[in-house]
């Protein structure tokens, strides 16, 4: 018997899910499959390496930051460039912006109504409808935070004063005020959203924690022991630090698989036993900074709730003082090799890139958070509906509920927005030959 969910809903992207039942009705496989191929390494390819971060950027409208970050970072490692000190800071207010608002318009968005568990067809009308404060708070809030990459950035999508350099120009007196305004506004009212869900997103989370523990490794950028997300070592954790390593070593811990069912490549930690899965991301970066490992997947949005008021209270530190007018290093071009990580939003993000003396892309590798996560996200789907099918016999409510919290938990970006019009069903489950045998 197959049972497949398409589309997944909530996500940025598209998405299905099948999972199979082997003779006894138990369950045999899970299967996440990503519907969209996006091929923007081709596409880098032959381009001149400083045009990396403007083209690297459209991968996605919702982590753009990130990607322009990470290849701006690829890039100047490639030419041998250091940033100037303003031009890092501006990054970095640009980048935890980015991250915030990324952050948002998932937890209240696409993840609470889960957790309220609002059973209508329109689960963002239920929101709107029982909580309006939660829901202007956080449009609010995500104003605020890309008013802050459009003041740093030139544009709050698609950021084009980051470039490979450092950064073009930076806030003038006018923009510089606003800014610093703009940031304690962001701390305010974050205050006020972590205070008005942070207790929705617990209860949820230790009520079914028997049913979304899992054990994996865990991999985040460290800096001086602690969680950073624009620079660091890789660190590799279980119950304890396993190994770090420079960025540019990331091939010798993550191997890439192909995978015949999905447009995504499948990375596993490589150690001394086995290929093992790994998850990162704010889970990932909470147990990294932590003693005591958290195994619970609905941990990841405790921990992106915290790391909104962390990241605004780290911008607020940044624009303590203004920017030099024009924090950019000129470039020059030679055959170079270079590896940009940074974390984004939904975690660890690498570029890679090769370019020849005249600057022009010849190689390049980008390993997005989701695809590291891709292998877990399926182990989870597996896990959790075992608890809903047993022998055969399907609870069809539980297991849609349960799949969409596992999946969700992880904020898979896909790209571009799901989106359901009609009422159709999401669940279809037949038999060896394909006959119809339920609609859920």
């Amino acid at each position: 018997m197959k049972i497949e969910i398409s589309p997944l809903t909530r996500l940025e992207g598209h998405a299905k899910v099948i999972i199979k039942l082997d003779e006894r009705g138990q369950i045999e496989s899970a299967k996440f499959m990503v519907l969209g191929f996006r091929g923007f390494e081709k596409i880098l390819v032959g381009r001149p390496i400083e045009e990396a971060p403007r083209i690297a950027s459209r991968i996605c409208g919702i982590c753009q930051v990130a990607h322009s970050m990470a290849s701006a970072k690829a890039a100047e490692n490639a030419l041998q460039i250091t940033s100037p000190e303003d031009a890092i800071r501006l990054r970095r207010i640009m980048h935890y912006a980015g991250i915030i608002q990324s952050h948002l318009l998932h937890l209240i968005f696409l993840a609470l109504p889960d957790y309220l568990e609002f059973k209508a067809y329109n689960p963002l009308e239920m929101l709107l409808k029982e909580k309006p404060e939660i829901v202007k708070s956080t449009i609010t809030a995500r104003t605020l935070s890309q008013e802050i990459v459009e003041l740093t950035g030139g544009k709050s999508i698609h950021p084009v004063l980051n470039a490979v350099g450092g950064v073009l120009n930076s806030p003038d007196n006018e923009k510089y005020r606003k800014l610093v305004i703009k940031a304690k506004n962001l701390v305010k009212i974050l205050n006020e959203i972590v205070e008005k869900t942070e207790e929705i997103f617990y209860k949820k989370a230790e009520e079914l924690r028997e049913i979304f523990e899992m054990n994996t490794l865990y991999i985040a950028l460290v800096n001086k022991n602690n969680v950073d997300f624009y620079e660091g070592e890789l660190c590799i954790k279980n119950s304890n630090i396993l190994e770090k390593i420079p960025p540019d070593k990331y091939s010798s811990i993550l191997t890439e698989k192909t995978i015949k069912h999905t447009y995504i490549k499948y990375p596993y930690v490589k150690t001394a036993a086995k290929e093992e899965l790994t998850r990162v991301g704010p889970l990932a970066r909470y147990n990294v900074s932590n003693i005591k490992t958290e195994n619970n997947m609905l941990y990841y949005n405790i921990s992106r709730l915290k790391e909104c008021l962390q990241l605004a209270e780290e911008i607020e530190k940044l624009v303590d003082r203004p920017f030099k007018e024009k924090p950019y290093t000129a470039i020059t071009f030679h055959e170079g090799e270079g590896v940009g990580v940074v974390e984004a939003p939904r975690g660890l993000l690498i570029h890679h890139y090769r370019c020849d003396e005249k600057g022009l892309i010849t190689k390049a590798n980008i390993i997005v958070p989701t695809t590291i996560n891709a292998p877990s996200i399926e182990e989870s789907i597996k896990i959790v509906s075992a608890r809903c099918i047993k022998n055969g016999n399907i609870d069809k409510e539980k297991l849609k509920y349960f799949i969409g919290l596992a999946v969700r938990s992880y904020d898979p970006c896909l790209s571009c927005a799901t989106h359901t019009e009609t009422s159709a069903p999401l669940i279809k489950v037949v038999d060896y030959k394909g006959r119809v045998l339920a609609l859920l």
